[in-house]
């Protein structure tokens, strides 16, 4: 009776590492999409205050919308496009393509310096800023790299 041996099931490297990555930056897009509306919605509120405060010659005042409210609407804007890119690259990091590394470091960067530069409560964005600083990381991993490139 000869006892069977079993060959060792090889995965590719880097599998875990991708996978986490491809997680993390799904959900940093989701903070994106949630900032970008909170950006919206503070715009929107400092454009009804102003409309109250300016009712009688409803002319708002533009120096003062320029300067404050349009920031908020800027900075959704690019929160919205890094979120899309972490999205994208996400996927091609799943389908095993170093543009998916590349697109996952570059939007977690952009989201990161967006979520800091928000003018938002400070500590708040300071917070959240660490996720897409975390994913950019992870994405640089060498195994993130053996997982795009198929070696391993």
């Amino acid at each position: 009776m000869n006892p069977q041996t079993y060959q060792p099931v090889s995965t590719r490297r880097g599998k875990g590492v991708a996978i986490t990555t491809t997680v993390l930056a799904v959900l940093c897009a989701g903070i994106n999409v949630l900032a970008a509306a909170s950006g919206v919605l503070v715009h929107l509120f400092f454009e009804l205050l102003d409309s109250v405060q300016n009712w009688d010659n409803l002319q708002p005042d533009s120096a003062q919308q320029h300067s404050t409210s349009w920031w908020f609407v800027a900075a959704a804007a690019v929160l919205i496009v890094a979120a899309v890119a972490l999205i994208v690259g996400a996927v091609q990091l799943m389908l095993c393509k170093t543009s998916g590394q590349v697109i996952v470091i570059v939007g977690a960067v952009v989201s990161a310096v967006a979520l800091i530069a928000t003018p938002l409560a400070w500590a708040t964005h300071m917070t959240l800023s660490i996720a897409p600083l975390v994913v950019a990381g992870l994405a640089l991993l060498p195994g993130v790299r053996h997982w795009c490139r198929g070696t391993g």
